[in-house]
């Protein structure tokens, strides 16, 4: 066999195998959440902040998951939002009906749905 035919014909598989590589990048794997974290505020309400980023090269959108477990008790908000290519946003939900004096234990949780 001649040694360019083989390397043509390597070259020409190699080129197919990763054809789909290049594709479009997915909503799921370009947005996270970067960070999470929670303060009081000055009326001893809990305020949960969410760190949200894209880190593809398109538009995307998703709804943001509040769901910390306050004494035992989930309690869920939902806030939507869209970021652009490569941007990041502070994500932010105040829980008026948590008191500060009440809250012997506290665990967060956020998360995305409907990633789009």
């Amino acid at each position: 066999m001649d040694r360019r035919t083989l390397l043509r014909g390597a070259g020409t598989v190699a080129l197919a195998a990763l054809a789909g590589c290049a594709g479009t990048e997915s909503a799921e794997s370009s947005l996270l959440v970067a960070s999470e974290d929670f303060h009081f505020d000055d009326d001893g309400a809990l305020v949960v902040t969410a760190v949200v980023s894209n880190v593809g090269d398109a538009r995307h959108g998703a709804t943001v998951v509040f769901a910390p477990e306050v004494n035992g008790e989930l309690v869920e908000r939902r806030i939507e939002v869209e970021l652009g290519a490569h941007e990041t946003r502070a994500v932010e939900t105040t829980y008026g009906d948590v008191d500060e004096a009440d809250v012997s234990s506290l665990e967060l949780s956020v998360s995305l749905e409907d990633v789009r």
